[in-house]
């Protein structure tokens, strides 16, 4: 009897365990249970559940077959939801050479891996074993599935291949697959994490939302936004490597774009792409653009803002890495290119060994006639500390321009390049501009309106990896454009509405210096002064303002390397007068002060400057600290050759043509044995942002962009 009885007990245990493992997907209404979505999806698609089922996870579970649903069903499906009621994970086996999830024609999916929909918690993890070069991935969305979401979920895999997510093509009986949203999810693996690519010649995809994702590991395309897009959000998502792979047969990107219509690329961090393949010799991209044309599209608008970009490992074979890369190529439709207030940085401590590799933090290249490139208030600082003779780098790199028939408005940037043979801070064209050659750089654009205001700045960070700069470290010229379309950074904090920063992050409120002062002879245009503060005879910081000489005045700003309740003496430069001190100090009261020159001549050291008006003395064109016969000699010069233009350095009343007037102002302050009283002892040597008698510039066989261009885009 006790054994009959353990028989019944094995057998009816036996049957309650297979039934567990048969009910792992349950769907409602008319509520049954499935092993698995394959199932599930057919008793779904056989209208078995109606017009809005709901399959909610309850147990692991493995697939041997993608699971597909197509809404060709007895009860058209009018929205479908997968939840979870647990911590659970859906496995696709090896060997699977399809999608965990694809729905065709599907509208109104939500997918959410929380548990109860509520909270921020990844409960729901979708994991396929696959390892073969047979297309794979999670959740694959194709002929018009639309207004669909994807939120907390976990897609991973240890494979290099496939698409994790992909927003998918359509055949030409249904439109494009429209308005769907992947966010919060992370995603490791694969070769394109998060994809949306529509298709020629039928419809484009329109409106992809790809938010505030976690995407690491993959092995070729992070994010891309392919061709055949009507539109993309791509906002506030990580993109990193931590596995140290990377496909052996092709270069990365972070977050590539092709696509067209309004493309907000806002907010997103590229960090950690590193290879740990000796020998790779692809190239790495933070952030690139190079749209493509749309099925009925004719618009293009790409905003990058808010992007921080991090890229200081030792990659040392690749030919060409670049941090942000604004471009286009033979056949891009015209475009509007927005780059505001992105902070990119590049590193790397070994010498590369491609012969002719390029290397740029934010180069900026486009060649479609009718297109428009603005750049505004970017952050880019060059780190590499041992590139060689056959290679280079820029850090805010113009590289294609003057492209006849393209519009570049750029202005409010800041590029650097440590101390390094062959980095440059900036490049405009053939030419790249090195330590203090940024007078020469301004010079070069001063007549196309542009960079008057970019500086060659040096920044320090936290920490080799980290976007944020470090405390006492901002002096001058951060302040940025007031830009509307930037109301906040990277991570949400409110822009200041007067003195933002530049690159991606918001800083502390600025201090900003209200400073009186007249430059001899000036009376029109606006001409730019250098402002720096001294303790102790030391430089603490220094800013460039524009002069209004309406006014007589000038408002420049500075960081935190500057205190408060801190008396600092004044050092005004002009690049054609007399470089001129304060006689006494200023101060800020929380973050404002001000300083005036013009109320009498002895608001300066040793009372030096012209009295009627109380103006700084001009003439000193070649910055040597006095007006003599050489400054006479080359204003001479240039007027007898009829020398006319912007940032002319013999134009003392900088009205852009060099004629006697400012010969007379010379001659008089020459004859009065002008020169600069400094209360620190000899005069220094000229300030880099004034003199460029020494700066360092180079014109440069370029690389051949269009051969670049055709590289990057073999996605």
């Amino acid at each position: 009897m006790k054994k009959t009885l353990s028989s019944l007990f094995v057998a009816a245990l036996f049957m309650a365990m297979s039934n567990f493992a048969l009910s792992q997907v349950r769907v409602t209404p008319t509520q049954t249970d499935y092993a698995d979505f394959v199932t599930a999806f057919a008793a779904i698609q056989a209208g078995t559940h109606g017009a809005a089922p709901t399959a909610t996870v309850i147990g692991s579970f493995s697939q041997t077959a993608g699971a597909i649903l197509t809404n060709n069903t007895p009860t058209a499906i009018t929205s479908l939801n997968i939840y979870t009621s647990g911590v659970f994970t859906v496995t696709g086996a090896v060997g699977m050479g399809a999608p965990i999830i694809t729905l065709n024609d599907i509208d109104n999916a939500v997918i959410d891996g929380r548990i109860g929909q509520a909270g921020s918690n990844r409960d729901l993890t979708f994991n396929h074993l696959n390892t073969a070069s047979t297309l794979m991935g999670i959740l694959n969305l194709s002929n018009g599935s639309s207004n669909s979401v994807m939120r907390y979920c976990n897609l991973t895999t240890l494979s290099l291949n496939g698409r994790m997510y992909n927003v998918a093509q359509t055949t030409a009986v249904f439109g494009g697959n429209n308005n769907n949203t992947i966010e919060y999810c992370f995603v490791d693996g694969g070769s394109r994490g998060i994809q949306t690519f529509g298709t020629a010649g039928i419809a484009p995809n329109a409106n992809t939302i790809i938010r505030n994702n976690i995407v690491t590991n993959a092995a070729t395309l992070p994010i891309f936004i392919g061709s055949e897009l009507d539109g993309v959000t791509c906002n506030y998502n990580s993109v990193s490597i931590n596995r140290g792979l990377l496909n052996a047969a092709t270069g990365y990107r972070g977050i590539a774009i092709q696509g067209v219509g309004t493309i907000n690329v806002i907010g997103n961090k590229i960090f950690s792409l590193t290879n740990s393949t000796a020998g790779n010799t692809y190239s790495y991209i933070g952030i690139i653009t190079i749209p493509q044309p749309a099925t009925g599209v004719t618009s293009c608008t790409i905003n990058l803002i808010n992007n921080a970009v991090t890229l200081m490992d030792n990659n040392l074979s690749s030919p060409f890495i670049y941090g942000l890369f604004p471009a286009s190529n033979a056949t891009s439709p015209v475009s509007t290119q927005n780059v505001y207030n992105n902070t990119i940085r590049f590193g790397g401590t070994g010498a590369v060994v491609p012969a002719g590799a390029y290397f740029a933090c934010l180069p900026i290249s486009s060649t479609v006639v009718g297109s428009t490139v603005n750049s505004y208030n970017n952050v880019s600082s060059y780190e590499r500390t041992a590139n060689n003779a056959t290679s280079f780098g820029i850090a805010y790199d113009l590289t294609s321009y003057p492209s006849a028939g393209v519009t570049l408005n750029s202005d409010y940037n800041t590029g650097n390049a440590y101390v390094n043979t062959f980095g440059w801070d900036g490049g405009y064209g053939t030419t790249v501009y090195q330590n203090n050659g940024i007078e020469s750089y301004k010079d070069s654009l001063c007549s196309i309106g542009i960079e008057q205001h970019t500086t060659f700045d040096s920044l320090l960070f936290t920490s080799p990896n980290s976007y944020m700069y470090a405390a006492g470290t901002v002096g001058g010229n951060m302040n940025g454009m007031v830009l509307g379309a930037v109301p906040n950074d990277i991570d949400g904090t409110v822009r200041n509405a007067t003195y933002p920063y530049r690159g991606a992050y918001e800083g502390a409120t600025l201090k900003v210096l209200t400073l009186g002062v007249d430059l001899e002879g000036v009376t029109s245009n606006t001409p730019q002064i250098s402002v720096r503060l001294l303790l102790a005879c030391s430089g603490v910081a220094t800013s460039v303002g524009d002069l209004n000489p309406a006014t007589n005045q000038t408002i420049v700003t500075y960081g935190d390397a500057v205190s408060t309740a801190t008396g600092y003496v004044i050092d005004v430069r002009s690049m054609r007068h007399i470089q001129t001190w304060s006689a006494s100090t200023v101060t800020f009261a929380g973050t404002a002060g001000s300083y005036n020159f013009t109320t009498s001549t002895s608001q300066a050291f040793g009372n030096n400057q012209a009295s009627s008006p109380v103006a700084l003395f001009g003439g000193d064109v070649n910055q040597d600290g006095v007006v003599d016969v050489s400054d006479l000699t080359a204003i001479d010069n240039d007027a007898f050759n009829f020398v006319s233009g912007c940032r002319i350095r013999t134009d003392v009343d900088n009205n852009e043509v060099v004629d006697l007037d400012d010969a007379s102002i010379t001659d008089n302050n020459a004859f009065n044995f002008v020169g600069s009283v400094s209360p620190c002892g000899p005069v220094p040597p000229p300030a880099s942002i004034i003199s460029n008698q020494t700066a360092n510039v180079k014109n440069i066989n370029v690389v051949n962009k269009s051969v670049i261009l055709n590289a990057v885009d073999n996605f």
